[in-house]
């Protein structure tokens, strides 16, 4: 249970990193449009405000972009342990007989490639479905805010 509960904690919180990382990405896009809007007007003021709001964020952003990787990677080597040791316990909790009727090459696969694909191909793609949901929702606010109709036309296409 306790394994359990690390688990989900560990997805909770990489999926959370996930999203505040793709937030902190739109935001910086945003923040480097308004560097050439203040360049474009020839506002040395507006370009200034923009700029340093801009190192700021990136000095944050960066940061959080390594904390969220390695918690993603941390979180990947404790959903395959999990698995493998509940693969490994059924394994052996098995009468020999129902054991033998299998090879060798069936156990192997299951423990080596089937741990892959289930690594790579189920348990990395949970925080993703986070980082494009928080990435879809922040966009539609920030277009809403440069205009309401780019809002619109952003979600419909």
């Amino acid at each position: 249970m306790m394994r359990t509960k690390k688990f989900f904690g560990l997805l909770l919180l990489t999926c959370l990193l996930s999203l505040l990382l793709s937030v902190f990405l739109t935001f910086l896009t945003y923040i480097y449009s308004r560097v050439l809007a203040g360049i474009e007007q020839g506002s040395m003021e507006l370009f200034l405000h923009a700029l340093l709001v801009s190192v700021v964020v990136s000095c944050l952003y960066y940061p959080l972009r390594i904390l969220t990787y390695v918690v993603h990677f941390t979180f990947l080597a404790n959903g395959t342990a999990n698995l493998r040791n509940k693969i490994m316990k059924n394994i052996l909790s098995r009468p020999l007989q129902l054991l033998r009727n299998h090879d060798d090459a069936y156990y192997l696969n299951l423990l080596g490639a089937d741990m892959d694909i289930y690594r790579n191909n189920w348990l990395a793609n949970i925080p993703y479905i986070a980082s494009g949901v928080g990435s879809i929702l922040f966009a539609a606010f920030m277009l809403s805010r440069v205009h309401p109709w780019l809002c619109g036309v952003g979600i419909i296409c």
